[in-house]
Formats: C-alpha cells, sequence, structure tokens
C-alpha cells in the first residue's frame, strides 16, 4: 500500500509503534481518524478488511449497518459460537464479537480493533465523510435498551435455534448456545417458548413508549437523516421480528424495513412458538 495513503491515529502514523501500542490505544479510544484517502487508496485499504461477526448479535449489527449504510466492503466471516477461529488466537483479549481485521502498512501481521464502538467510528471516518457528529447513544434510549432486554432475551433465544444461524452451524455451537442462553434466562429455551404469551403482553407498553427517544416517522419518510440513535435502536430491534406472536406497532415495523433497506442488513423470519415460519 503507498505511504501517502497511510491512515493516522493521535496525529502519528499507524505505522510508528507496535500493533500492541495501536491495540491499546484504540481500546482506551484514545485517537482520532485524520486520514487523507485518495479513492483509490480507499478501495485498496478497504479490500483487505475482515469482519468477524454473529448474524444475531446487536452489537455486530451496529457495524454491520454503519459498513452497509457507507457501502464500506468488509469480508464478513462468521464464527461458531463457543470456539475461537484460530486465526484470532493470542491476538484478541476475549473471545467476542465483533472484531475488525485490517492490515497497515508496514507490518507484516494484521491489526486488530475489537470493541463496537470504536470499529464504528473508524469505519465513518474513514473517508472523511462521517454519518455522525457523535458516537455516543442518548441516555433515554440507552436506558430503554437496558430495561426491555429482560423481556427480549426469552423471546428471541428460543427462536434462533431455528433460524438457521450461521454462529449455530455445528452440533458443538449449538449445544453451547442452549446451555449458556439457558443459564442466563434461568430457565431452559423450551420453558421461555410456552411463556410467550406472557413476555409479549409485557413488551407491548415499552414498545410503544420507544416513540419518546426515536422520531422514526420522520426517518422512513425521508425527512431526516440516520442518527448514531437509530443505529442503535435497529441492532437491538431486529431480532424482534422473528417473533410471530409480537403484534408491533405500524410505525415501529415501517420504520425498521427502511433501516434494513438502507443499511442492507436483512430481516428475520418471523416464528412462532410452535417452531412454524411466516
Amino acid at each position: 500500500m503507498n505511504r501517502t495513503c497511510q491512515p493516522m491515529l493521535s496525529g502519528w502514523p499507524i505505522q510508528s509503534g507496535t500493533a500492541t501500542e495501536w491495540r491499546g490505544r484504540a481500546a482506551g479510544r484514545v485517537y482520532e481518524y485524520v486520514s487523507v484517502y485518495s479513492k483509490g487508496c480507499l478501495d485498496e485499504w478497504m479490500a483487505e478488511m475482515k469482519l468477524y461477526v454473529f448474524d444475531s448479535c446487536p452489537y455486530c449489527v451496529r457495524v454491520r449497518a454503519l459498513a452497509g449504510l457507507k457501502g464500506i466492503r468488509c469480508e464478513l466471516v462468521f464464527p461458531v459460537a463457543g470456539s475461537l477461529p484460530a486465526v484470532l488466537g493470542g491476538r484478541v483479549a476475549r473471545y467476542s464479537v465483533p472484531v475488525l481485521e485490517y492490515q497497515v502498512a508496514g507490518m507484516t501481521e494484521p491489526a486488530y480493533l475489537q470493541e463496537s464502538g470504536a470499529i464504528i467510528q473508524l469505519l465513518d471516518q474513514l473517508d472523511q465523510q462521517p454519518v455522525f457528529a457523535h458516537y455516543e447513544i442518548s441516555k433515554g434510549l440507552n436506558q430503554w435498551i437496558k430495561s426491555t432486554r429482560p423481556l427480549l432475551d426469552p423471546l428471541c433465544y428460543p427462536r434462533m435455534r431455528l433460524l438457521d444461524l450461521p454462529e449455530l452451524a455445528s452440533p458443538e455451537a449449538l449445544k453451547y448456545f442452549n446451555e449458556s442462553r439457558a443459564q442466563r434466562l434461568g430457565m431452559p429455551l423450551a420453558r421461555a417458548l410456552e411463556e410467550t404469551a406472557a413476555f409479549t403482553t409485557l413488551l407491548a407498553e415499552p414498545l410503544t413508549a420507544i416513540a419518546e427517544y426515536l422520531d422514526m416517522e420522520s426517518y422512513f419518510d425521508g425527512s431526516r437523516a440516520i442518527t448514531v440513535d437509530d443505529l442503535y435502536a435497529f441492532a437491538e430491534l431486529r431480532i424482534l421480528l422473528m417473533v410471530q406472536e409480537l403484534a408491533l406497532p405500524g410505525v415501529l415495523n415501517n420504520y425498521l424495513q427502511a433501516l434494513s433497506r438502507d443499511c442492507s442488513v436483512r430481516l428475520y423470519p418471523r416464528i412462532n412458538r410452535f417452531g412454524d415460519a411466516s
């Protein structure tokens, strides 16, 4: 890669220092992309990026949605749950996704970034035309996500097993998922399915209340641009569309459909508690 294309980190070229130092600075969020690229250089850098993700992971969906929105080409790699890909062994602090792998000039080994917020900021600023003015979710929406998570998980975890997700493609991964999610929920996944009606009833009010934090109609009618809150909301709410018994408010359904289209991230088929899809 041509040296005139090199990204800058906190005022210094990335190739100064070691990969470990770069990862440390990135993990601490002490960085700012001030790179200058020609179109050809940017294409070359993008072509070498890989993004390790789970299809169902909200943190991964945030990154994928930003990449899709901006037309950033990343090779998507879907590891199986519970098994660290060999290429990441010893290169990441823990086994969690998303992980961005990219090549840095002057280094023979790729660099890795493993925090969704840091990856979003890096990708958004690659072309010096960022979509977002800031990268912090609003307090109100953040609290809404935290408070509704105990209701979303028991509805969605049991249905994920029926979706042919790439992260659950092996018997070992499916076994790991079943055991770890049941432990997290405090109940078997089969029982969570049986409780579908109770959880959908409890979710009805929060799904109406989310309108306090998101101006959904003005997004899907095209009268405003996307925000960080939209990115986070889409990543969290996308999985709810797999719950056939859940009646989403019309404005919320239109909002998610518009974000799916604009961010090139597919939505899920709807599955009932008997495993039937529509």
